[in-house]
């Protein structure tokens, strides 16, 4: 990643408007952790070219990451992405679209944006866990079938696993519908997955991870406390 930022910033040394290359910089950025340069190049990608759609998408899901939740601003980041014509990258602005549906407490309409992104992008690993999600909380929250639910949350977890290996999103949701029907075994074994990859998930800021880490250890300090 460091040969390859040095490789686009002398490319936008050359053409500073280029909106691929601040996008790419911007990619290598955040592949290395460094979230908030890796936004200021997607910004820049959008002053540069507004109709191009990845720094758009990759801005908005940037910020969302970070907790930032002023959703109306995010949804204009995103609005030119959802009728891209690369049916993936649709796929995923829909899936992002579909997150903040779901922190708005509108889990009905996040299950519906997930299940087209995943409809049309089938092997998206936003989509695929965008879905999960919304279907996980939708257990709680609407009280969607818990048991067929639960199974769908742990297969679109593994389908997620397989686009995408590297990340700890999907193991996590793994976990969590494990542990909701009391599989101990499997839940383990997706908690020690997912502990695995936060530290080298780069897609994951702080508080996600922080997160992530949190709710594994309280449903284990549960499960012991409830054992003894």
């Amino acid at each position: 990643y460091d040969s390859a930022i040095e490789y686009y910033e002398r490319a936008i040394a050359v053409a500073p408007r280029d909106a691929l290359a601040l996008t790419q910089l911007g990619s290598a950025y955040a592949a290395t952790g460094r979230l908030d340069q890796a936004e200021r190049q997607y910004e820049l990608a959008i002053r540069a070219d507004s109709y191009v759609p990845e720094p758009r998408l990759l801005l908005a899901q940037a910020r969302l990451a970070r907790g930032d939740d002023g959703y109306a601003a995010i949804e204009a980041i995103l609005e030119p992405a959802l009728g891209a014509q690369n049916v993936a990258l649709a796929a995923d602005a829909r899936a992002t679209v579909s997150r903040i549906r779901l922190a708005q407490g509108k889990g009905e309409a996040a299950e519906a944006l997930a299940r087209e992104a995943v409809d049309s992008a089938p092997e998206s690993f936003s989509a695929l866990t965008a879905l999960a999600e919304a279907l996980y909380d939708g257990v709680f929250s609407r009280g969607l079938p818990w048991s067929e639910t639960l199974k769908e949350v742990h297969s679109l977890a593994q389908r997620a696993a397989t686009a995408d290996p590297t990340r700890a999103m999907a193991p996590f949701l793994a976990f969590r519908a494990t542990s909701a029907v009391g599989d101990k075994a499997a839940a383990a074994t997706y908690a020690d997955r997912a502990l695995r990859l936060l530290e080298g998930d780069r897609t994951l800021s702080d508080a996600p991870r922080d997160e992530i880490r949190a709710q594994i250890e309280f449903v284990r300090g549960v499960e012991v406390k409830v054992e003894n």
